[in-house]
Formats: structure tokens, C-alpha cells, sequence
């Protein structure tokens, strides 16, 4: 899982990976990986921010304030509640044509 957070300007403000283990299929690896997302921006707290993501089910999944009740609650749950310290968090659905990596 790869973690890249932008200011507004678009300007690198950290780059961090780690190899998520024991995931049941992509869907689970996409949604440890937000998690992890939101607790690496709990380093700024106060800044709004925005998740970016081009998986469409973990994307609707956080973006229903309704009761989740897939195999991915726990994660979704601990998402949200983390997300809820920050500032503000927009989770988006973006195309993969948008992903890029910094060199």
C-alpha cells in the first residue's frame, strides 16, 4: 500500500509503503489501505483533507453514512472514526487515469 499526501498546491508533503499481509481479496487490501491513509493524516490534523481513491466499492462504502454490514465493517468503522478526528475528510472516487506516483 502506498500513502502520497499533497498540500492544496499540489506539492509533495510525504510518501510512505508498506506490504499489507493476510488480505482476502483486493477490496480488503484498498480498504486497510485508507485506514492506514487516515492515521498517517492524523499527523496534520487541523488540515482538511481529501482521500483519493479509484476503488468505487470502499469509496461508496465510506461515502454511506448508513451502517455498514460487508466483511470490510471493521475497517470501514475504524476508518470513519478516524477520519471523524480530523479536521474535515472527503473521501473521492477518482479514475485510474488520474493515479500518479512522484519520482
Amino acid at each position: 500500500m502506498g500513502v502520497v499526501i499533497r498540500d492544496w498546491k499540489g506539492v509533495l508533503q510525504l510518501t510512505a509503503w508498506r506490504i499489507i499481509f493476510h488480505c482476502r481479496d483486493a477490496e480488503e487490501a484498498e480498504a486497510k489501505a485508507y485506514l492506514e491513509g487516515v492515521h498517517v493524516a492524523l499527523r496534520w490534523p487541523r488540515i482538511p483533507m481529501v482521500l483519493e481513491s479509484d476503488c468505487q466499492s470502499v469509496v461508496s462504502k465510506l461515502q454511506d453514512t448508513g451502517r455498514d454490514r460487508s466483511q470490510l465493517w471493521q475497517n470501514i468503522e475504524e476508518t470513519r472514526e478516524v477520519g471523524g478526528q480530523l479536521n474535515r475528510l472527503q473521501v473521492v472516487e477518482i479514475s485510474r487515469d488520474q493515479i500518479f506516483f512522484a519520482a
